[in-house]
């Protein structure tokens, strides 16, 4: 049937509603009253899954984006902060001698997780925080790809990101991989800091290093995210002519290069709080 046909004796134009009201008229009270139960169990179910799916989507985040709780005074709001570093073989901890290499006895993220506590109970201020937990997810070799972040745990109040010179090493993609990376990461709500590499003096892959920094920079920027200037702080170390900073490939640090390493990010992430909140 034609809702929309015109009435000619009348002129009224019909609606669909229309047809579907005459016919409900048109039944006995018993069926009326059985189509109104169905059509308020109806209701009731859809409210119900509605309500469910509110709660689900609350608890476990799901298509939230967390990036606007990344604020405040992180040290001061939380008992139990998480830090997550995500890099390749720097970030492992990879160090050489001769024609040998192994992970160090102790990596950056290790020495972080010992200075920065250390830092925030020397400055004066009154924190909240009682324990402090530092994960290392560095991956020696590793090229960094887009979905490359999905192997962090998602729950890190900061991630300190150390990537992609083995990217301009072997020629791989790098357009937007960490923006990418970092996106996913801010948008699970961790406050991301970008690190960018330490190059020794004498290094052989000086060219491929300084592409990665300056993509890294231009990251950071871009993205309106802190930079870690590990390249400077190291270049003033060899200009003082601190040795042992790095190891016989001259690319990997050395223990004490990581401990001057982790130091020096422990009192970046340090004083960022520290100025700012």
């Amino acid at each position: 049937m034609n809702f929309f046909k015109n009435d000619f004796k009348t002129g009224y134009k019909k609606r669909p509603f229309d047809g579907y009201k005459s016919v409900i008229d048109k039944l006995d009270e018993e069926t009326k009253q059985k189509l109104d139960r169905q059509r308020t169990i109806g209701m009731v179910c859809t409210v119900a899954f509605v309500f469910i799916l509110v709660v689900i989507l609350a608890v476990t985040g799901i298509g939230i984006d967390k990036s606007k709780s990344v604020s405040g005074n992180l040290f001061g709001d939380k008992e139990q902060v998480l830090i997550e570093c995500f890099g390749d073989s720097l970030t492992e901890g990879i160090t050489t001698s001769g024609e040998l290499s192994e992970t160090a006895g102790i990596t950056y993220p290790m020495e972080l997780e010992k200075k920065l506590p250390q830092l925030l109970s020397q400055d004066g201020k009154t924190y909240k925080f009682k324990s402090l937990e530092v994960k290392n997810y560095g991956q020696g070799g590793s090229i960094l790809q887009k979905t490359s972040c999905s192997r962090l745990s998602g729950t890190a109040d900061i991630v300190l990101v150390l990537y992609t010179i083995n990217n301009f090493v072997t020629g791989a993609d790098y357009v937007d991989t960490l923006e990418t990376n970092a996106d996913t990461m801010i948008k699970q709500g961790s406050r991301v800091f970008l690190l960018n590499y330490p190059i020794a003096a004498d290094s052989l892959e000086k060219d491929k290093l300084e592409q990665a920094n300056n993509y890294i920079a231009s990251a950071a920027k871009t993205m309106d995210l802190q930079l870690i200037d590990l390249k400077s702080y190291f270049d003033t170390l060899q200009q003082e002519g601190n040795e042992d900073l790095f190891g016989s490939d001259r690319l990997h640090l050395t223990e004490e290069g990581y401990i001057l390493m982790g130091d020096y990010v422990a009192e970046a992430v340090h004083d960022y709080y520290y100025e700012n909140y």
